[in-house]
């Protein structure tokens, strides 16, 4: 963990910077290893553990520089996709209905029309 939050100069949003110098505090007690001599085949993650996982396994990747791409690879990771079109409409949807509360007009978003 130490390890994982002492990589701040990587984050280029000065918040993200912040809150990883906030964390490093925490893990100020704790002697530093540089990334490469990490004993990763030394943790064992068992029943009091198990939901730190996942958490190791993102850090391991992101540790040893290891990240998604999109070209391809054997590189196991995650991603959160967004139907962008759809999301988009339902922001100006919900913005335009703000802005017309209390007023006699009413705002409602498309439905699924289906082409025939």
């Amino acid at each position: 963990m130490k390890a994982a939050v002492g990589v701040a100069r990587l984050f280029r949003r000065a918040a993200d910077q912040q809150r990883l110098r906030e964390l490093a505090f925490v893990y100020a007690d704790i002697t530093g290893v540089p990334v490469s001599a990490l004993r990763w085949d030394q943790v064992l993650i068992d029943r009091t553990n198990r939901s730190w996982q996942e958490h190791f396994a993102m850090t391991r990747l992101f540790l040893q520089d290891r990240h998604q791409t999109t070209t391809g690879g054997a590189g196991r990771g995650t991603a959160m996709l967004f139907e962008m079109n759809a999301l988009l409409e339902e922001y100006l949807g919900r913005l335009i209905a703000r802005s017309l509360a209390g007023t006699k007009l009413t705002v409602s978003l498309q439905g699924g029309w289906l082409s025939v």
